[in-house]
């Protein structure tokens, strides 16, 4: 079906096909749409929109879907968006005036959207995301290639195609979009084509990113000719390389995910209304440094509000003056200072229409670029200018002394370089001179997140609600959720974490009597809360994982995907032979054993406990529970776990060529199947089709089961772990000798000694 839309459409270009989309696109708006619509493309193409629109156009959206009383979701289209940014931003030097209209198009359709998403929509766009087209160097590889230009022209009408989709849905009424299947064959089309175009995207880039200048200039020299010709464009793919040359200088850390994930958890408010912040926040006559200290106790949903915080002064604050970073305690290098005041200064530097200022004075041959080094870059792209800066910082007490000393000083100096309102959140009880001693901020206030906060009870509510709606909750006698809505209140003391855990464990009530039964005997702190949930779950099938699930997710430099902690699940320590009939059939099942404790990320499929102090309560000396343990022993554990699996032998396997036999259903034996088909992607479905195609007399499966080997081979050198074992095997094996046994130890030293596996010393300790 594909193969032949494209042949009918061959006669035109991507480009043309293109317009005509966003044509099509454009007439069926109404009246009042249209004009907004070619306002907008108006002025997107003046002024191409950059990395603070596309912060500014999610915050939009957020802020539409709230009126309308609905949960957050703009960042789920943060990558999509991202995408369309950088295709629309690329400007008329690169893809000409006509074409640049058609990309401005894009956007324009992007923004016209925003008001109309729905939930089930925003999980259509964030699928799409996560294969989105998003490259750094993308204006730099454009105009070198005749199909990156059509592949992209080709996803954009993809987008444009599957925009007027859901736009037709949020056309029907509410009767109509409930009875309608939102995820049909149309919408399965567009996803389908978005994802081929985004593999042939990838490949061009990875395949254009890989040539030399000099195998350019020799091999291609009459097409670089033409895409050379006018010294406007030479200018400006010298200007975008100075430009990537010094972003990538700075920060090349992931620190938008981090944002993403605290923001779909919730909008509190309370804070716009609070003078403190306001005074913080307000334009000032004359620029000048201030500092805000935001505190609260455990659970009390800092991290929620600074994410809140940050979508707040997008649409408040002068665009390009905003940058905010996240410190992860399950990711290690988050907790560094050069990586904050890195990423801090990307942000910024980005946006910064002086940055041929930096190539002036320091040239491109810097070999690192340390802390005090990106604070001259900062003070010297930002120098001069009269804006003012909100620098949101949330996390830092999870940085380790040393790292939080020396990032508190950067920050003071950078406010002396330049207008900086900086906000940084700290846990009540974390040792405030640290923070709040002479000569740390400049005119530092407190802003303390009130017991009583009131948007607890808008939380309690709107989570209630979604668990109604989702059947997740179920109760007999409908006056039961004001019980539940009162006993939540009343325990809450200001811990959004304790009403989510609380919220989960009732969803998992069958009766009502059950419910009011666990309304009365509610754990009344955390770490209560979090003994009962993995009591209760840790009665599931899957119960003999949960300590090692545990254990794993505290060690690890950074969260692992389901596919990588599925596989070091399957390892037995010691044991070098692979065997994939081992493998854990259903992670998510499994995971389970850990109860609510446990998140799977929608977008990311990374394994993290749902908070922080779910690790401190695990690794505390202080209680001595049957959960517990130290990290130093999780951390040694890990490293049995990666240097059994290195030391499996085969990553190296190659694939052979398979001859396709005829062999009759009835005869194939269940150990042929077995062999062949293994571990498949498509395991269900061909399991299907073989208990079918045995009422079949005479019927040939060896078609089938030459498609399950291919498939097979193909998955089975897929090892998701080894990247991660192979980046940080010193991390986990920095104190083996002390540790193990002679048999462990053995495993370690041949595999220091073999050289068959190349680990990356970059990141060890």
């Amino acid at each position: 079906m594909l193969v032949a839309s494209f042949a009918n459409s061959a006669r035109l270009k991507p480009e043309i096909r293109l317009a005509q989309a966003v044509s099509e696109y454009e007439a069926a708006l109404s009246g009042e749409q249209k004009a907004a619509f070619r306002i907008s493309r108006s002025q997107t193409r003046e002024s191409p929109p950059d990395v603070s629109d596309v912060m500014r156009l999610i915050a939009e959206i957020d802020r539409c879907a709230s009126r309308k009383g609905r949960r957050c979701f703009g960042p789920r289209l943060t990558n999509l968006l991202q995408a369309v940014q950088q295709f629309a931003s690329l400007g008329d030097i690169i893809i000409g005036g006509s074409q640049n209209l058609i990309a401005c198009g894009v956007w324009s359709l992007a923004i016209s959207q925003s008001g109309s998403y729905l939930e089930k929509l925003s999980i259509i766009f964030m699928d799409v995301g996560r294969s989105a087209p998003r490259y750094q160097s993308i204006a730099l590889l454009y105009p070198r290639s005749k199909e990156l230009q059509a592949y992209l022209c080709e996803y954009f009408i993809a987008v444009v195609g599957l925009c007027q989709e859901t736009a037709n849905f949020a056309k029907k009424s509410t009767l109509a979009q409930i009875s309608s299947n939102l995820v049909d064959s149309a919408i399965k089309k567009f996803q389908s084509e978005l994802d081929l175009w985004a593999r042939s995207i990838k490949e061009e880039v990875t395949l254009l990113s890989s040539q030399t200048i000099k195998e350019e200039a020799k091999d291609n020299s009459t097409f670089r000719g033409l895409v050379l010709k006018s010294a406007s464009a030479t200018s400006y793919r010298r200007k975008m390389q100075a430009r990537l040359y010094w972003l990538d200088a700075c920060s090349t850390y992931d620190y938008v995910t981090t944002w993403k994930q605290a923001r779909k958890r919730g909008s509190p408010t309370w804070f716009i209304q609070s003078a403190k912040y306001l005074d913080w926040r307000k334009d000032r006559e004359s620029p000048r440094s201030d500092s805000l200290y935001l505190t609260g106790t455990l659970g009390s949903g800092k991290t929620v509000l600074m994410a809140s915080m940050i979508v707040d002064l997008n649409l408040f604050a002068p665009k390009g003056t905003t940058a905010y970073f996240f410190c992860r305690h399950d990711i290690n290098e988050s907790l560094k200072a050069r990586t904050v005041i890195g990423c801090l200064a990307r942000q910024l530097i980005q946006q910064s229409a002086n940055i041929d200022k930096l190539d002036e004075e320091f040239g491109q041959g810097l070999s690192y670029v340390d802390c005090d080094r990106v604070i001259q870059l900062l003070g010297r792209v930002l120098s001069g200018t009269s804006k003012v800066y909100h620098f949101v910082l949330d996390g830092v007490d999870d940085c380790e002394d040393s790292e939080r000393d020396a990032l508190l000083q950067l920050l003071r100096q950078l406010q002396k370089k330049i207008p900086l309102l900086l906000c940084v959140s700290f846990r009540a009880g974390i040792n405030s001179e640290l923070i709040t001693g002479p000569g740390i901020f400049t005119s530092l206030q407190i802003l303390s997140i009130p017991a009583n906060n009131p948007d607890i009870g808008e939380f309690i509510v709107a989570e209630l609600e979604a668990r109604l709606e989702s059947g997740k909750l179920s109760i007999g006698n409908a006056a039961i959720i004001l019980e539940i809505q009162d006993a939540l209140q009343a325990g809450a003391q200001g811990m959004f974490l304790w009403v989510a855990l609380q919220i989960d464990t009732i969803c998992e009530e069958k009766t009502d009597k059950a419910i009011r039964n666990a309304l009365k005997d509610l754990p009344r702190d955390l770490s209560e809360t979090f003994r009962r949930i993995l009591q209760k779950s840790g009665q599931t099938g899957a119960a003999q994982y949960q300590h090692k699930i545990l254990k794993y997710v505290a060690a690890a430099c950074r969260p692992l995907t389901t596919e990588e902690l599925r596989e070091a699940l399957s390892v037995v320590l010691g044991n070098t032979i692979w065997n994939a009939s081992k493998l854990i059939n259903d992670i998510h099942a499994t995971l389970a054993c850990c109860g609510s404790l446990i998140i799977i990320d929608e977008e990311e499929f990374t394994v993290r406990f749902a908070h922080h102090s779910i690790k401190q309560f695990l690794i505390s000396p202080r209680d001595f529970s049957k959960y517990q343990f130290t990290l130093h022993n999780a951390n040694n554990e890990m490293g049995q776990v990666i240097v059994t699996y290195l030391n499996y032998g085969v990553f190296d396997t190659q694939v052979s060529r398979t001859v396709v036999p005829r062999i009759p259903a009835k005869e194939a034996p269940s150990q042929i199947l077995n062999s062949i088909l293994g571990q498949s992607s498509g395991v269900k479905q061909l399991a299907m089709g073989l208990l079918r195609s045995r009422k079949q007399t005479g019927y040939d499966i060896g078609k089938i089961l030459a498609d399950a080997s291919n498939s097979h081979h193909e998955s089975a050198i897929d090892f998701h772990l080894l990247p991660y074992a192979k980046t940080y095997l010193y991390n986990h094996s920095g104190f083996f000798w002390e540790n193990n046994s002679w048999p462990m130890l053995s495993l370690w030293l041949r595999l220091l000694n073999s050289g068959h596996v190349v680990c990356d010393y970059s990141f060890a300790r």
